[in-house]
């Protein structure tokens, strides 16, 4: 069984849940084939101003989660904007030669990908037009395949890792359903 078709997988990481209350801290895509090959990748860190940062992560498990994982300090220390890092994605995965690379536009992939494709129409909505309107939901096949145990819970929750341990998973439950 293949999956047919193309598929982005993206991630991000946020200063909450809210789209509209928070700060879009990195965002990451990995293109790959029918067969989950890697074809391209890119991530990119935006960066903040400390009173922007302090002011829009309120929640105490969040700050903790990206100070142990150095999203805050990468954060400080970029002079990438948000609108240049969403450019930046544009030119460099989408449309690198000035046209689409791809045909259609591919579905968008990944663990939390209703959550991710949110923040991407508040904060990138050029990017997120590129983007069939279709998912592929990771974390729902994880309940199909009934291994939503098995996920590392110490995960780093940066955002290329994460996109190739989806990508892992979706390997696994397509040998699985082989057979």
């Amino acid at each position: 069984m293949k999956i047919n078709t193309p598929l982005a997988f993206i991630d991000v990481e946020t200063t909450g849940l809210h789209p509209d209350k928070g700060l879009l801290l990195e965002v990451g895509i990995v293109l790959t084939d029918e067969d989950l090959n890697v074809t391209k990748e890119m991530h990119a860190v935006v960066g903040y101003e400390k009173e922007d940062l302090d002011y829009h992560i309120v929640d105490p498990f969040v700050r903790e989660m990206h100070e142990k994982n150095g999203l805050i300090d990468e954060c400080l220390a970029s002079d990438a904007c948000l609108s240049g890092v969403e450019l930046d994605l544009i030119m460099q995965i989408i449309k690198p030669d000035g046209v689409q690379s791809f045909h259609k536009p591919r579905p968008l992939a990944g663990a939390c990908v209703d959550f991710d494709r949110r923040w991407l129409t508040r904060h990138m909505p050029t990017l997120t037009y590129l983007f069939h309107y279709r998912n592929f939901d990771v974390s729902t096949l994880r309940m199909v395949m009934n291994k939503t145990k098995n996920k590392n819970k110490e995960a780093p929750h940066r955002v290329l890792d994460d996109i190739y341990q989806d990508i892992a998973d979706v390997r696994k439950f397509m040998e699985e359903l082989n057979g």
